[in-house]
Parts: structure tokens; sequence; C-alpha cells
């Protein structure tokens, strides 16, 4: 199975919904009512065709996947599929601590908590109803779990937390953190205007690659890259700016079961029939 641009899809993220607590501001309001989530069974069949595609990861996205009742259940169903060798979830970080625990029994392996700030000023100009000091701990209680690799998932935003690169930065001379810069390509209010790749990398000199001689960058992958005394990583996602943001070999399942071929492509077919169930 391929994507647009002709490479394998590696990767399928699966919206499972979750109850919409926390807000982002900078994305487009939601008008429409809710949608039932996609249940268990029918995730579970998605999975198992994933598999016979030769699609082997699998990451769980969603309003919050923490506040789908029987997560941690699911998890497990979805480890012990024939075929499924690596299980991600993305996750707002607030019930993270409560979880990780049993969710690592479960299968998981590594985790994305979203970060867009460590003040507590900007974190209001940018979420409602979030509670940031709860993320921090979150973040301790993952790695303690060792979940790993525990990656942030970080949008910059002109005039609001642009002024926090560095504070990102240093956090990865000191932890084992990714860190994922990613430019935020969705329709939002006009103002919240996203920092390219290229700025943050203006602010950022002599990055260097995590890359060995000879390797490449995969689909499905984000080159990450490092300072020589850190030992965490720096990467970018750039749909905004790159020109391989359509073939990053990654496929979605959105909350009404439609399959795009691309995280951000706007376009949607069948998953029955692109899957083969």
């Amino acid at each position: 199975m391929k994507d647009k641009s002709g490479n394998d899809i590696v990767e399928l993220q699966i919206n499972v919904g979750g109850e919409r607590k926390v807000i982002y501001k900078y994305r487009k309001a939601r008008v429409d009512s809710p949608k039932a989530p996609l249940s268990d069974e029918t995730i579970i069949e998605i999975v198992r065709a994933a598999a016979k595609n030769d699609i082997h990861h699998i990451t769980l996205t969603g309003d919050d996947p923490l506040d789908r009742e029987g997560i941690v259940e699911l998890c497990s169903k979805i480890k012990e599929t024939a075929g499924i060798d690596r299980l991600s979830l993305t996750t707002n970080g607030i019930a993270l601590s409560d979880n990780v625990e049993a969710l690592k029994n479960a299968g998981l392996d590594d985790v994305n908590i979203k970060l867009d700030t460590l003040k507590y000023t900007a974190y209001e100009k940018l979420v409602e109803n979030g509670e940031l000091d709860k993320i921090i701990p979150s973040i301790n209680a993952a790695v303690n779990a060792k979940v790993s690799p525990v990656t942030l998932v970080v949008h910059i935003f002109e005039g609001i937390n642009d002024t926090e690169l560095m504070d990102f930065l240093q956090l990865t001379f000191q932890h084992k953190y990714r860190i994922v810069f990613r430019e935020f390509a969705e329709e939002g209010p006009d103002e919240f205007k996203s920092v390219t790749e290229v700025a943050i990398r203006e602010k950022m000199p002599a990055l260097r690659t995590t890359l060995q001689e000879g390797e490449t960058v995969q689909p499905g992958e984000i080159e990450y890259f490092k300072y020589p005394i850190g030992v965490g990583k720096i990467g970018f996602d750039s749909p905004l700016t790159s020109k391989d943001a359509a073939g990053r070999g990654i496929a979605v399942v959105d909350e009404d079961g439609r399959l795009r071929l691309n995280p951000y492509a706007k376009e949607s077919e069948d998953v029955k029939a692109a899957l083969g169930m």
C-alpha cells in the first residue's frame, strides 16, 4: 500500500476519539456534533487489515485517546494482533501519568505528548481547559515507565511562544526526549501564525544530524538532529514548507472511519475498500 508519492505506507494513525476536554485555540472550532468513536471491534478489524498490508506501526490519536473508556484494553488487543510490531499514542499529556504504567504493560512502545509551551501565560493563549502543571509529571512518568522514545510535539507561533525555542533546546541537553517542531498547516484563527522550520533553524545554528554515514531517512521517519553536548534530539515536521510533506508513508483513519493517505490530505477514501476488508 502506497501514499500519493509512491512510498510504502509504514504507519497507520487511527483516531479513536476521546472527549474533547482540552481545546487548542489555534485549531478551527468544530461546528458539527461530535461523532461516535469507532468501536473496538472496528478498530481491531482495521488493524488486522493494516498488518496484512505490511503496515506494522499503529499510532492512536484523537481529541485525546486517554479519555476513551477502555483505552488500556484496546492497546492490549492491538499489540496482540499478529504483525503489529510498534504501538504509539499521541496525547495532551494531562492524564498520562495516571495511565502510563498500565499502558506500558498493555504493550505501548512510545508516546507523543503535545507541549507547545513551558510557560503558563503562553499556555493560556494557546489552550483552553488545559492543565500545564500535569504535563511535566506525565513526561517524567513516561520516562520512568520506560516508554521510549518520549516525543514532545511543539507548534511555535509568532508573538506567543517563539521566544521559548532555547528553552526547548536546553531540554535536550538534560533529557533523552525527542522534540519535534511541527509547522501548523491546518485552518485556524488568523492571529496564530506558524513559525516555519527555516525560521527555527536560523535560531538553532550548528545542529548536527544523528544519521550515521550511509543512512537515509525512511518513509514515515523524521530526520533528527542534536548538539554534541545534547542527549536528546530535535526534529522538524514541516507540512507548510516541505516538498516531501505529501510523501511521509503515513496514512490516517479519521474519526468517521475514512482513510487519508497522508496526515495533511483533505481527500479521503473508504477504509474497507482501501485495506481490502
